[in-house]
């Protein structure tokens, strides 16, 4: 087990039944608007942690911050769950290779959240978008999450307090470790 996922497990946390019931909800909701994300979703356990800001996923598990869920509208709720999802189903959590968890969680972040838009979903204000990651050398159609992390690592890091990070999905460790959506 990884540093990061101990340290989110041994944040885990009983959440409130607003949560629990607001967490319920969404997977129903899920269930009837995209039965495939859904039916992969629901296998996942989840752990509730305080150690996340936001939500996450090793590929196995999801881990969810009861505060963050409470704070997102159902549609919302629902992005971000199909969101964690889509990590598992591109399997993030294994193709990192040896590569700097936090710019590939930045890319599979910023690639998810692409598709997610453009078929409508919603996202929490905060999650990463293509304006996150600067000067691209090709056009957004082109990346893979290995090439725009690829790229990502040999440019400067932005300064903190720009404006183009936050807490939501595409931050956090993710993907391979236990990601912020």
């Amino acid at each position: 087990m990884s540093g990061l996922v101990a340290q989110l497990k041994d944040g885990e946390v009983v959440p409130p039944e607003a949560v629990l019931k607001h967490v319920a909800r969404a997977k129903i909701r899920l269930q009837m608007s995209d039965p495939f994300t859904a039916a992969i979703l629901i296998q996942m356990p989840v752990v509730y942690t305080d150690t996340l800001p936001t939500m996450g996923t090793d590929g196995t598990a999801l881990y969810i911050n009861p505060d963050f869920a409470l704070s997102l509208s159902n549609d919302e709720m629902e992005g971000v769950f199909t969101h964690e999802t889509y990590h598992k189903i591109f399997f993030h959590h294994l193709r990192r290779g040896t590569r700097c968890p936090d710019i590939w969680n930045v890319a599979g972040d910023v690639i998810i959240n692409d598709l997610l838009r453009k078929d409508g979903k919603t996202l929490p204000a905060t999650a990463l978008n293509w304006d996150a990651v600067g000067n691209l050398k090709r056009d957004r159609s082109e990346y893979s999450t290995e090439i725009l992390a690829d790229e990502l690592s040999k440019q400067e890091p932005p300064e903190k307090g720009n404006g183009n990070q936050g807490e939501g999905p595409g931050e956090g460790p993710s993907d391979d470790q236990g990601d912020d959506q």
